[in-house]
């Protein structure tokens, strides 16, 4: 093998290596999703991904390929949205996002709720287990900004807790 086909190798090689990388965290990304949707009980059309970045900036799309923007910063930006109805199957709602960025390294994953929210180390081998803290943690903070915004906006007078209604 002359220099220059081992260098064509070394890039095919690199590609390969960016390629994986990708499909592991489209993967966990999926597994996020359909995690949480079953830990809410709730249809896939409730629970979507929306893309925090890139062309598709604040808009819901249908899997990881759309939502997932590789930042400058080595991790994946992207968001997650649960829409919320005061009865089950009517109308309105309220729809919750959560920005979320990640990054895979060898045995584990890195995963924040950004811009303050906790970070998750999820195994790579068996993130199943793991992930379950992040739905726990969704949850909980869904339900503590609904109890938190009557009294935050008209006692306290936070104009972030306004709901439209």
């Amino acid at each position: 093998m002359s220099r220059y086909e081992t260098l064509c190798a070394a890039l095919r090689d690199l590609r390969e290596k960016y390629g994986q990388h990708r499909v592991d965290c489209y993967t966990l990304t999926g597994q996020l999703i359909d995690g949480l949707r079953e830990f809410l009980g709730v249809d896939e059309d409730l629970v979507s991904f929306f893309a925090t970045q890139g062309n598709w900036q604040g808009k819901k799309v249908d899997g990881p390929a759309g939502a997932l923007n590789l930042g400058d910063d080595t991790f994946w930006h992207f968001g997650v949205s649960i829409d919320v109805m005061e009865e089950v199957d009517q109308m309105p709602c309220h729809t919750i996002g959560f920005e979320f960025r990640l990054k895979r390294l060898p045995d584990h994953y890195l995963l924040a709720i950004i811009p303050d929210g906790p970070q998750f180390q999820i195994s790579a081998a068996s993130p199943e287990a793991d992930l379950r803290a992040v739905y726990e943690h969704l949850y909980q903070s869904s339900l503590k900004r609904y109890g938190e915004a009557y009294r935050g906006y008209f006692v306290e007078g936070e104009p972030a807790k306004r709901f439209g209604f």
